[in-house]
């Protein structure tokens, strides 16, 4: 466990800082080659974006969401990196609608794999599924995957109202929550002390905190750099 001198080791997080409500085609364009440009820089560990960045008014199919996936792998190349480009709504089997992040996980040298996480707890999903003629189907399972042998958990918006990874965590040195309208509730925290939470949120301010290495639990704010380009940078330890 990190003292409190130290909370372990350093990254630099990049989180776009964008509007997701009302999307169109050039507004998920931007999204996509701000963090493509953002890759390509190697200034960056990790990058995230948020809830509904890739939506527009239409439903993505699965093989588009694929093809998505597979471009950040490219991009990314033989970079370690982790990055969470934002959800989408996806239609599978012509009957359901999800809201997907495609979690894409670089050890470095190539080697890439990607995970997916549906959003668990409905907020307005049901009635967007409904007015494209789907039934919204939900995540079952908290998303909780290693990279960089760092444990690290993500939740959508409000999956962490609900307390999608702090019912079954306590102890992650990484809580990333992607949301539109949803901030850290200090209630509701899975990661250990010395661990951090960044939530990239598309309606308000992104936010960054660490959860102190006190006798009482404690989190204090971890500021950004304000970049240019619509990325807002922080050094966090975990």
């Amino acid at each position: 466990m990190a003292d409190k001198e130290s909370y372990g080791k350093k990254y630099k997080l990049g989180a776009m800082n964008v509007k997701t409500f009302h999307r169109s085609k050039e507004d998920v364009e931007f999204v996509e080659e701000t963090l493509m440009s953002a890759i390509d820089s190697g200034e960056y560990d990790i990058l995230v974006a948020p809830e509904h960045a890739y939506n527009t008014n239409e439903v993505m199919t699965e093989n588009e969401l694929l093809e998505i996936a597979d471009k950040y792998i490219k991009q990314i190349g033989n970079k370690k990196m982790l990055v969470l480009p934002g959800t989408a709504m996806v239609e599978f089997e012509n009957k359901y609608m999800e809201n997907v992040l495609p979690i894409i996980i670089s050890e470095g040298g190539g080697k890439a794999e990607v995970k997916y996480y549906s959003k668990k707890y409905d907020w307005n999903e049901k009635s967007i599924a409904k007015r494209r003629g789907l039934e919204w189907r939900n995540g079952k399972n908290p998303s909780v995957f290693e990279w960089d042998k760092k444990s690290i958990g993500v939740e959508i918006c409000a999956d962490h109202m609900n307390s999608a990874l702090a019912e079954y965590y306590s102890d992650l040195d990484l809580q990333i929550i992607v949301s539109e309208g949803m901030s850290i509730d200090a209630e509701k925290i899975a990661v250990k002390p010395g661990g951090s939470i960044i939530n990239c949120d598309g309606v308000s301010a992104n936010e960054a905190e660490r959860l102190t290495n006190e006798s009482e639990d404690k989190l204090t704010s971890i500021p950004p750099k304000k970049t240019g380009g619509g990325i807002w940078s922080y050094s966090i330890e975990f």
